[in-house]
């Protein structure tokens, strides 16, 4: 149940006709326009182990959350939105999907959406659709479709394509089985790039969802996925697992087909549970060791791959999540902050009530803290705020997802009725 609820943030450059204008604006920062050209990101520095350490302590918030009701024709699960804010791609608890912009609205075709469902180009013209797979010739994959927000009209699908990474504002990176390859909007035509990696596990099973298939369906029970490519094309970082968690971390180059392996259960502990940042330029493990039972954060930069460290001791705690704040930082449930770039651990001292844990980010500015009741915590001002407005937990429930500043938007659910809808979050003066 707790995976339907899910919160989504997004950049705003104006307003848009999805929900009405508010009465009175939000105070929350603006976002800087979406560029209008795409640079690739800014390479890592070096990873630090978390040696220092600091606390942050919050006040209460002079603001207050304000709900925008937004009618949808299914119980929405997943919104992603463009990063001015004008079109929004909504995904319902049947993975079927509609398609929003101003004076527009497009409901999915009948295939349904596959994790990770949706990624949008760093600009916002396209979205890149994961289908579940129409009948082609690679079995257990999945289909990708490219999505032109401008007149929501599907201009390409291509059989059995997986692993989308944007890596330009409209060059888009994935494979079709073993082969990588790659597709430069406008044009149609996939390109190949390299030859097929033979290091690569079983490329087409589960749909990278991560359900356990029957072992027959994959000799050895060894599947890969790509988690990451530099934006030069030349190298995949890629997760294997066994249909259920993570065994190894992988850096391959596509050129010569060679790979590396950064990590695996014997030299790190199992699960790895491998996360990326968001431009893929750092990636962060938390393995258990299998002598002490102990977790461990892990990190790396890529492409790089050349200064993989412990950064911090996590002890026995079985309940850990982490999520990115931007790719220099990082939240820890039960932790903080883990500031990578700097080798900082930053305590949040807030005395949320019934509060422990910190699950979902606004990265970079907002988290939001979630056990029971939910609070929303501005990392610039130092403040906190509660967005359910029920006197006793558990009667709405609002879960962060993913972020940019500016507007918000937001599942909230009835937990008596189950009912569920989206929302557009506002911060207004109390």
């Amino acid at each position: 149940m707790m995976r339907l609820l899910v919160l989504l943030a997004c950049a705003a450059c104006g307003q848009s006709a999805i929900a009405p204008a508010p009465s009175t604006p939000p105070t929350t920062p603006s976002a800087k326009p979406a560029s209008a050209t795409w640079s690739p990101p800014k390479p890592a520095s070096r990873t630090m182990p978390a040696t220092a350490s600091e606390t942050w302590k919050f006040k209460e918030s002079t603001l207050a959350p304000s709900f925008t009701s937004i009618d949808t024709v299914d119980r929405p699960e997943h919104v992603f939105v463009t990063p001015d804010g004008q079109h929004m791609i909504v995904v319902a608890n049947g993975r079927t999907y509609e398609v929003r912009s101003p004076g527009k609205r497009t409901p999915g075709p009948t295939r349904e959406l596959v994790w990770p469902y949706v990624r949008i180009s760093p600009r916002g013209d396209y979205a890149v659709l994961v289908q579940e797979e129409g009948g082609g010739r690679w079995g257990m994959g999945s289909d990708i479709s490219i999505l032109r927000f401008s007149d929501h009209t599907i201009v390409t699908t291509v059989a059995g394509g997986a692993d989308p990474i944007w890596i330009g504002e409209s060059t888009l990176a994935f494979r079709v089985g073993n082969q990588a390859e790659r597709l430069d909007l406008p044009s149609t035509e996939p390109k190949l790039v390299g030859a097929p990696q033979k290091t690569h596990g079983c490329p087409n099973a589960a749909l990278r969802g991560y359900t356990r298939v029957d072992e027959s369906m994959c000799p050895g029970g060894r599947y890969s996925r790509v988690v990451a490519v530099d934006p030069a094309y030349t190298k995949w970082l890629v997760v294997d697992d066994d249909g259920a968690h993570d065994t190894a971390l992988r850096l391959v180059d596509l050129a010569s087909g060679t790979d590396r392996v950064l990590a695996d259960r014997a030299s790190h502990g199992y699960p790895l549970g491998v996360i990326v940042s968001p431009h893929g330029t750092r990636y962060c493990m938390t393995p258990q060791k299998d002598d002490n039972d102990t977790y461990h954060l892990v990190c790396g930069r890529f492409p790089e791959a050349d200064d993989q460290v412990e950064v911090l001791d996590l002890g026995k705690e079985s309940w850990f999540r982490l999520a990115w704040l931007d790719d220099d930082r990082a939240l820890a449930a039960g932790v903080g902050i883990i500031d990578l770039a700097a080798g900082k651990r930053i305590a949040i001292d807030a005395k949320l009530e019934r509060t422990a844990r910190f699950e979902g980010t606004f990265g970079p500015r907002y988290i939001v803290a979630y056990m029971g009741l939910v609070y929303l915590l501005d990392l610039e001002a130092r403040t906190s705020m509660r967005l359910d407005d029920t006197s006793e937990p558990g009667g709405y429930h609002i879960f962060a997802d993913a972020a940019a500043a500016g507007r918000f938007w937001a599942t909230k659910m009835d937990r008596k009725s189950l009912a569920s809808d989206l929302v557009e979050l506002m911060l207004v003066p109390r």
